[in-house]
């Protein structure tokens, strides 16, 4: 994990089991001329236990959390659930986009029912769509559209 108070560029979070996907989206990220840093969580109880240990550190939050749907233990759902409870005491609430593989009309619904979920995104996420949910985030820093 990276340090989660550096200064420089915004704050994204993918919280993901799949390794593959998670190296995928590190890439894409490069791709971008995005000022970021990036932390990675391989489950939802890790990354919420950081969310609760930093309620109040603005700086160390995410200006951008990318939640997998389906991981194991907790899935993204249950995390919504806690989340919603710890919202409140967050210093900064990010910009939180579910991600999945899943085209399945009944997971969009649900997560219509959040409102904390900005977007209900589909994998892979495309370099333009992620300059876009960074420009969205707030505080991105580009130099320019995509490298």
């Amino acid at each position: 994990m990276n340090n989660l108070t550096d200064a420089a560029g915004i704050l994204i979070w993918i919280v993901d089991d799949d390794p593959i996907y998670t190296a995928i989206m590190q890439a894409t990220l490069k791709k971008t001329n995005v000022t970021c840093r990036t932390n990675v969580f391989n489950n939802a109880s890790d990354a919420l236990e950081v969310l609760r240990e930093r309620a109040d550190e603005p700086d160390a939050l995410p200006d951008l959390l990318l939640l997998d749907v389906n991981m194991p233990f907790m899935d993204g759902w249950g995390f919504l659930e806690q989340f919603a409870n710890q919202r409140p005491d967050l210093a900064k609430r990010p910009l939180l986009c579910l991600v999945t593989s899943s085209i399945a009309l009944g997971d969009m619904r649900k997560a219509r029912m959040y409102p904390d979920v900005a977007e209900y995104l589909v994998k892979p996420i495309s370099v333009d769509k992620m300059c876009a949910l960074a420009q969205q985030a707030g505080g991105a820093s580009l130099s320019g559209n995509v490298a």
